[in-house]
């Protein structure tokens, strides 16, 4: 078995305007909480759904847990669980019956694990509500538990901590932490907030114009981000030439 939960080389996919990912290469190893930290547009989204085999890459590899994403996808697939984009329900059905059509799938999932999940994402009060009255941050945390729903080796989650409050950030950190320690479930979670990252990733990219420009601890990534904010607010105020300017002035 590989010891790489998830491995990504050499990926690319290129859109209209020089947009997509380009040779984007990085590992997530067996239990670990990998972040990748980007703006809009960085090419966060359409990473995970190659990964997911949404969508095909121009050139390149994943691997999940050893399997080939394009060669071996059924394989690959039953290892991952996602939350890409917008999640999509059953609207008139409650969120316990959401979970029991993927339970009738996978046939592994018993109403105990229904409940365990609805409970670990703060849902048990309304686990028999219908999901068309949810709001932004519950529907968002039963798209996770979905995601959780069949202990999956390796889950993707893309922006998950967006429409969260501050209490529901934090049940989504202590959730993804408890199933990495009991399960030694592996992750890999995208957010536009540095931030979210804390407490909670062994490893952190940056994802700028469609390539990681940075992958490191978190620690390492906050002071290079820092730096690099120092440098702008100075550069904006006029005590710091632009990266470049020396060459340019012949300085």
């Amino acid at each position: 078995m590989s010891e790489n939960a998830l491995r990504v080389i050499g990926l690319t996919r290129k859109y209209r305007r020089n947009a997509g990912i380009f040779d984007v290469t990085f590992d997530v190893e067996m239990g670990e909480i990998v972040g990748i930290f980007g703006g809009e547009l960085s090419g966060k989204t359409t990473l995970l759904r190659i990964i997911a085999g949404l969508c095909e890459a121009d050139s390149g590899q994943v691997s999940v847990m050893g399997y080939d994403a394009r060669r071996e996808h059924v394989l690959a697939a039953s290892r991952l669980g996602t939350v890409i984009e917008e999640p999509t329900f059953y609207e008139y059905m409650t969120a316990r019956q959401n979970m029991r059509v993927i339970a009738r799938i996978c046939r592994d999932v018993d109403e105990y694990r229904i409940d365990e999940v609805l409970e670990n994402m703060g849902l048990s009060l309304c686990g028999d509500d219908k999901v068309c009255d949810f709001s932004p941050a519950m529907r968002m945390k039963l798209a996770i538990g979905l995601a959780f729903l069949t202990n999956p080796r390796v889950i993707l989650l893309d922006e998950p901590f967006k429409a969260l409050s501050d209490t529901d950030r934090e049940i989504l950190k202590n959730t993804v932490l408890e199933m990495n320690e009991e399960f030694g479930t592996s992750f890999l979670i995208t957010s536009r907030e540095l931030d979210d990252f804390d407490g909670l990733c062994d490893k952190v990219g940056v994802m700028e114009n469609g390539r990681i420009t940075a992958f490191d601890i978190p620690e390492n990534i906050a002071e290079m981000e820092l730096r690099e904010g120092e440098r702008l607010f100075e550069e904006s105020i006029g005590l710091r030439k632009p990266l470049g300017a020396e060459e340019e002035t012949g300085e």
